[in-house]
């Protein structure tokens, strides 16, 4: 699955000029909790998230008393934000971005790795053209066993994904796929593995599956 499947093109943008309180009513208005601030042309230059405006009301002490660096005070980042008026004081920076041909295993191990909520996502000229968030990766798994089983069906069906010749059969207990039967070759058990890991709801794979054409092995004699 790629980012594109799931992302949301329905977008809530600000620029660096958007005023603290434009930037409040826009996450409340469209129940958003974070908001692209793109340049003229489109592109994304950093992002504001709730963290990022209540770190007005956090610091508030902070926006009256700026640190002494004639003694070397160093100012905390949420405390420099607090005194922030518009998007371009409050963003984070750089954006970093994901593209919509990316698979949504990537973007999700980034969301975990860099410890963020979403990406926005940009085309190959760097305009944005959407945002996956940790909500539209957990929409993934919001699946019947049923959705589940219909899919893994037509992936199990579809020569192009799994080879033919196969003998394997599916049940889904919980997300959990297990399967049964037989493959042609040996190397068709994990390629089959993998495909059915990668069918959207699925939370894992238990594989029974044995190898039709396997050969045994003829066993020594006792005076070989």
């Amino acid at each position: 699955m790629r980012v594109r499947d799931i992302m949301t093109t329905t977008l809530v943008t600000a620029t660096i000029a958007t005023t603290f309180q434009e930037l409040v009513d826009l996450m409340i208005r469209h129940d958003v909790s974070g908001i692209p601030v793109i340049d003229g042309d489109g592109r994304p230059v950093g992002i504001v998230t709730e963290a990022d405006i209540i770190a007005k009301e956090a610091y508030r002490s902070f926006m009256f008393r700026p640190p002494d660096r004639s003694i070397g005070q160093q100012e905390n980042t949420w405390a420099a934000k607090s005194r922030g008026l518009r998007a371009g004081d409050l963003m984070t920076v750089p954006a970093r971005t994901v593209r919509p041909d990316d698979l949504v295993r990537m973007a999700a191990a980034r969301m975990v790795a860099m410890g963020v909520n979403r990406f926005p996502v940009v085309d190959d000229t760097g305009r944005l053209v959407g945002i996956v968030s940790r909500s539209d990766v957990l929409r993934v798994f919001h699946r019947s066993d049923d959705e589940i089983r219909l899919a893994v069906d037509a992936t199990l069906a579809d020569p192009l994904l799994v080879p033919e010749g196969h003998a394997v059969t599916a049940t889904v207990d919980g997300g959990v796929v297990t399967l049964d039967g037989s493959v042609r070759l040996a190397s068709h058990v994990r390629l089959v593995d993998h495909t059915i890991h990668d069918v959207p709801g699925v939370v894992d794979v238990v594989n029974h599956l044995a190898v039709a054409d396997a050969v045994a092995v003829p066993a020594a004699t006792a005076g070989a």
